[in-house]
């Protein structure tokens, strides 16, 4: 396999690694509480409390992608879900009862992101902390796994609003008509199968939202890729895979999306100057 993709300068603002399990007999706010003390001691003494995050389950097979409506019996009210925050905001780590995320948020104008080794060690000690306080014994069953990068994507001299949203995306192409002209704005909300071996694991999600900077009232195009689906295989290695995966679609897809002028503005460096991707 080739060299991923790769910029000095990113748009990426957040990015977050999670995984669904089935809830175990121990956790309880006791277990919750004895954590969050932990936590505490390591530099996230910021607690909030959020609602709770239904993932949503990719299923293949006939009428797999069409939306559809269930209904389910609550036993309860709905869950709880937890932030624990470090003193800065950049680290965020989520967990509820069937439910464990970390996010990295860029939070300083001038803060780098820490790249994708740093990301996975984050949350896989994550996990480790969240077993040992409410699995110690069976650990924890996960049966499915997310990334989702969120990009911020600025002018960087290549466009000015966002009528020209066909400079950044490579698929959008300009109005053939002589009558409408270019959309003032539009938003677009795609997604791609992803496979491992030949068989169907997950599926990347794609969308793409313009906006404006609140600072500046500078526009913006907000481009959200989120990788889901089941982990490859048994145990710790097998969340591990899908989320390599999940990554390298992320990074791949993104750059499969956006135009050079772009990756020119981010300054790619996995090509020689005067290569095709």
């Amino acid at each position: 396999m080739s060299t991923l993709p790769s910029f000095k300068a990113p748009p990426v603002t957040e990015v977050v690694i999670g995984s669904r399990f089935q809830q175990v007999a121990d956790y309880s706010v006791v277990s919750v509480g004895q954590l969050g003390n932990e936590l505490r001691d390591l530099g996230f003494r910021t607690v909030q409390e959020q609602p709770g995050y239904d993932a949503p389950t990719e299923r293949f097979g006939p009428g797999a992608v069409v939306d559809q409506v269930s209904l389910e019996l609550l036993t309860g009210p709905p869950p709880t879900r937890y932030w624990f925050l470090n003193e800065t905001g950049d680290e965020l780590l989520q967990l509820q009862p069937d439910w464990l995320a970390a996010n990295w948020r860029k939070v300083a104008p001038d803060a780098e992101y820490g790249r994708w080794e740093s990301r996975w060690e984050a949350f896989a000690g994550w996990i480790d902390r969240v077993e040992a306080a409410v699995a110690p014994d069976k650990g924890l069953v996960h049966d499915q796994v997310e990334v989702t990068y969120i990009n911020h994507i600025e002018p960087s001299g290549v466009w000015t609003n966002h009528s020209e949203a066909t400079e950044v995306f490579t698929y959008l192409r300009p109005t053939d008509g002589p009558f409408l002209g270019s959309p003032e704005q539009q938003r677009t909300d795609g997604q791609f199968v992803m496979t491992h071996e030949g068989e169907p694991v997950g599926r990347l999600h794609v969308k793409v939202v313009p906006g404006f900077r609140r600072s500046a009232a500078e526009p913006v195009f907000l481009m959200n890729l989120t990788a889901r689906g089941r982990p490859i295989g048994e145990g710790r290695g097998g969340i591990q895979r899908f989320a390599e995966l999940a990554h390298e679609w992320i990074v791949r897809g993104f750059a499969d999306l956006t135009t050079p002028a772009m990756h020119s503005a981010w300054e790619r460096d996995d090509i020689k100057e005067g290569m095709e991707p």
